[in-house]
């Protein structure tokens, strides 16, 4: 974690004192600059009346007394001004922005209030200071140790992402849009949790900007599109310089999630492990009509299911941990078979089948058969036709979910005939449709399911 550079603890001592003893009870806004060297370096007296240089300013915003990282420590910069890492006198650390009064968006500061990330905020000589807390390092530098760790962020981010679009994250209960996610403004802390920054692009009404290469599509302007259909005859700096001649979003094009779910998508794409089954659910998410996306409840089912797909008691472990639209592990399963059926033109993970995979035992059982087996080993050591066998499969779920006739008896005739074209076309012993899930938990009675959720309960005390 980062932290202010101090030369000494007795450095860090000596300039809190003098901070205090010069700051204390003092209006917001006012300011000790650091010395800068030179013959007319400015000293201050600490409560000896000794004098002493300061290798950090320190500034008063609502009452309280900030530490700023000295010159060229810079965390970030953009149109907004500056970003530098801030403390107080108990070492938490903040993030101080820092920008020009007029370049500061009050709606910004009024999100922030809302989502209480705001620390603070003051002016001082034409400038804003915004303080914030400090909530760790963003997604395009952090050096990920495992797969499983990738995923976890993953859904943690989804999860961050619903409840900011909910408004469940707000105090109002306001439902806000981020308008600009993309790696650069996900941070992860050391105890692992994900957060969002910088909202001031933010809304709960309409989207204003964002990054060209993470904005959905349909909130393009007409010169944004005529501008990206000749980029490839182009040279970077010729784009570059045209691009910033035009406005590339429609004016008053309404922020939704589905607009967050596209950006969302992308930034996922960076990240999620070469070799999950996730990429086509990210592709959905990019799916050129907005209402071809899934829902962010259903992109955490998908993701919870590949997290956990080598333990059925794993996952249904996590699934009492936390709150998801599903309730068993074959209904995760049957909502991620669902999402394997979608196509970007075709949502299968609509609200009405969703219920249907909760009333229905024997269809949620069906699916989550077709679930298990689209990620069996098999199509790993039978490379041969995999992409078709695969396709047909996904071709089956789609029929099942399009047949009118949804009683037990029918459902179990259609799983008949996909069995006997499994029994034909895969080259394995397993019984086609049939195949085991991951972990035999489900098969078992419910006193040894009892007893095995006992066991490796205890196993965590």
């Amino acid at each position: 974690m980062p932290k202010l550079q101090w030369g000494s603890v007795e450095q860090e001592s000596k300039e809190w004192e003098i901070a205090k003893l010069h700051l204390e009870g003092r209006s917001d806004g006012i300011k000790l600059r650091r010395s800068k060297e030179g013959p007319r370096q400015a000293l201050y007296t600490d409560r000896d009346f000794k004098k002493h240089p300061l290798f950090h300013s320190f500034m008063n915003i609502n009452g309280q007394t900030f530490a700023l990282a000295g010159k060229g420590r810079i965390l970030g910069q953009g149109s907004f001004g500056k970003v530098k890492l801030a403390e107080d006198e108990q070492s938490r650390l903040y993030v101080m922005k820092i920008g020009l009064v007029d370049d500061v968006d009050e709606n910004e500061l009024s999100i922030l209030g809302d989502l209480n990330l705001l620390r603070g905020s003051g002016r001082r000589s034409g400038k804003q200071y915004v303080a914030l807390d400090f909530l760790g390092k963003s997604l395009d530098k952090v050096d990920f140790k495992s797969d499983k760790e990738r995923l976890e962020v993953s859904l943690k981010l989804v999860e961050e992402i619903r409840q900011l679009n909910a408004g469940v994250a707000s105090k109002s209960s306001t439902k806000i849009y981020h308008n600009d996610i993309k790696p650069e403004n996900v941070v992860l802390s050391e105890d692992g949790k994900v957060s969002l920054i910088d909202f001031g692009l933010s809304s709960d009404k309409t989207i204003v900007g964002g990054t060209l290469d993470f904005l959905a599509p349909e909130a393009l302007s007409e010169e944004a599109k005529a501008l990206l259909a000749k980029e490839k005859d182009m040279g970077s700096a010729e784009f570059m310089r045209e691009l910033k001649g035009i406005y590339f979003v429609k004016d008053g094009y309404p922020a939704s999630t589905q607009t967050d779910c596209y950006s969302l998508g992308l930034t996922l794409k960076e990240f999620v492990p070469t070799r999950a089954r996730l990429h086509h659910t990210l592709g959905l998410m990019q799916a050129d009509e907005p209402l071809m996306r899934p829902s962010l409840d259903v992109v955490k089912i998908v993701i919870l299911a590949e997290l956990h797909k080598d333990s059925d008691l794993d996952l249904y472990q996590a699934l009492l941990e936390s709150q998801y639209i599903a309730d068993t592990v074959n209904e995760i399963k049957a909502i991620s078979a669902l999402l394997e059926g979608s196509t970007v033109t075709t949502n299968l993970a609509t609200e009405q089948n969703l219920s249907l995979v909760k009333e229905s035992p024997e269809l949620s059982r069906s699916l989550a058969l077709f679930y298990n087996l689209l990620g069996s080993d098999y199509f790993d050591q039978n490379t041969e036709d995999t992409g078709a066998n695969k396709e047909q499969i996904r071709e089956f779920i789609r029929e099942l979910i399009a047949c009118e006739d949804k009683t037990p008896n029918s459902i179990q005739a259609k799983m008949q005939e996909y069995t006997e074209w499994s029994v034909a076309n895969l080259t394995t012993r397993v019984d086609g449709l049939a195949i085991a899930s991951a972990t035999p938990f489900f098969g078992r009675s419910q006193e040894e399911q009892q007893a095995d959720l006992s066991q490796a309960q205890a196993a965590n005390f």
